[in-house]
């Protein structure tokens, strides 16, 4: 892989030395002292020390812990001693539910239920704690290595040739941060997943930009893996028909979905599990099943999901008390019917186009989109499942990021354009408001999706401009 990357470099530095050079300079000289490119990793590094001290008070430092990271320990537990997964419970009665994969990784950090034996296990406030920092790690890193990857494949030499620490650097993974911050903040103080699924998708993104499309289609599977929705994201493979993507996807299907469970539990086990969590969590919660022993995740009279379904039952049943746990076959059909709208439109305005990525257009990688494309998804993905929490929008990131670079590389500068931040300030205002107690409402009225569902227009019409390719944008090309 190692010579197909440095071939592929190759291929690209040849065809861009056969350029002009620029009309003007892409990027202005940034002439930052040393202190101003430091201080933004100070301040982030002293805000999740302070942010790391709330969530230990809330999660581990209390008799009835917050969140769902009990929830994730005790089916490691469960892996552990050799018991159902899907039975144990934390203190709130909550279950496990997702695929045996994530149980089985989070075994070290195990935590033993009452009258277990805890011997050989990690204290709770432990396992919190390093949890906690691998949530920032996966937040932090994930956000770098796509950044990365979108400065080393643009068409500008400037950018990449830029230093760390310069003012567009610093757009390119501060803005995608602070756009989703809320609820990226929401699923650390939650102990939740989603930091890791962000990850995975990154590392995706960067995967795809490289040409590594095999191994791509394998992080995906993972993140499908660990919890099921980003099966969804196959979809990049199957739009572009790229055999490497979708070949490296059944492999990681294979080995993570099976492979790994089988070994871990036993064939017999693993059967039972998965048969499990069809019957409780995925008929439920996708075609309203009658099974409700999970509550947490199938009744939409007590979550505040912002998927249709659940923001158009709310509306149905507005006096919560009489809200049934059931969403009507209707309310359903039409949360399917957007879901499929979204999907197709995305999908059109990609383009319908066979090849590896990253795609070229006048023999120039154009990375902004294929981010786009796959941030894109990532937003209908949350909007498609049944249940989607507020925690759940951190995933925009990678849509964000897209939005961002297209920008800058279009326009050739090193700051974001006025109507861009103002479509990103709402979005960051429609994830703040919900975890305001007293605006219950608006959280009723899924206004988090409408957030995403503005930026997955400024995506829409961004895969649609292909007059503006960054390479013909920058670079004055010779026609005889």
């Amino acid at each position: 892989m190692a010579g197909l990357l440095s071939a592929q470099s190759t291929v690209v530095s040849s065809n861009l030395s056969t350029a002009k050079k620029p009309c003007a300079p892409a990027l202005s000289q940034d002439r930052q002292p040393p202190w101003q490119r430091i201080l933004p990793i100070l301040v982030l590094l002293a805000s999740m020390i302070l942010f790391g001290l709330l969530v230990m008070k809330r999660t581990a430092w209390r008799n009835a812990p917050y969140g769902d990271a009990q929830v994730y320990f005790r089916a490691a537990w469960a892996v552990r001693a050799g018991v159902d997964l899907y039975e144990v419970s934390d203190h709130h009665g909550w279950h496990y539910t997702y695929p045996p994969i994530l149980a089985i990784l989070m075994a070290p950090l195990a935590d033993a239920p009452p009258g277990a034996n805890p011997t050989g296990l990690l204290s709770f406030e432990t396992s919190v704690a390093i949890w906690y920092l691998c949530g920032l790690a996966f937040w932090v890193l994930g956000l770098h290595v796509l950044a990365c990857a979108l400065e080393q494949s643009s068409a500008d030499p400037a950018v990449r040739a830029q230093s760390w620490g310069s003012r567009r650097w610093w757009l390119l993974r501060l803005v995608p941060l602070l756009a989703c911050l809320p609820p990226a903040g929401h699923t650390l103080m939650r102990g939740q997943v989603n930091l890791l699924l962000l990850f995975l998708v990154c590392v995706a993104g960067a995967l795809l930009l490289r040409g590594w499309r095999m191994l791509a289609g394998v992080t995906i599977a993972l993140a499908g893996a660990i919890k099921v929705l980003p099966l969804f994201l196959v979809l990049v493979g199957l739009w572009r028909r790229d055999f490497r993507f979708l070949s490296g996807f059944g492999l990681g299907l294979a080995l993570f979905l099976i492979g790994v469970p089988c070994l871990v539990l036993g064939p017999e086990r693993a059967f039972f599990s998965y048969q499990s969590l069809v019957r409780t969590i995925l008929a439920p919660g996708a075609f309203g099943a009658n099974d409700t022993s999970r509550p947490e995740i199938t009744d939409l009279s007590v979550n505040h999901s912002q998927s249709p379904v659940a923001v158009l039952h709310r509306l149905q049943f507005w006096d919560e008390p009489q809200r049934p746990a059931r969403a009507e076959a209707a309310s359903r059909m039409i949360h399917w019917g957007i879901g499929a709208l979204l999907t197709l439109t995305t999908l059109a305005a990609a383009g319908w186009r066979r090849g590896p990525f990253p795609v070229r257009i006048s023999e120039v990688v154009d990375g902004p989109r294929q981010v786009l494309f796959l941030g894109a998804l990532t937003g209908v993905m949350l909007l498609v499942s049944p249940v989607s929490h507020l925690h759940y929008f951190c995933l925009l990131a990678p849509l964000v990021m897209g939005i961002v670079a297209l920008d800058l590389e279009t326009r050739g500068t090193d700051r974001l354009s006025m109507s861009l931040t103002l479509a990103l300030a709402a979005n960051l205002i429609a994830n703040v408001l919900p975890q305001f107690p007293g605006l219950e409402t608006l959280r009723s009225l899924g206004i988090a999706a409408w957030g995403f569902l503005l930026l997955w227009l400024i995506a829409m019409w961004g895969l649609r401009r292909r007059e503006h390719i960054p390479a013909l944008s920058k670079y004055c090309t010779s026609t005889s």
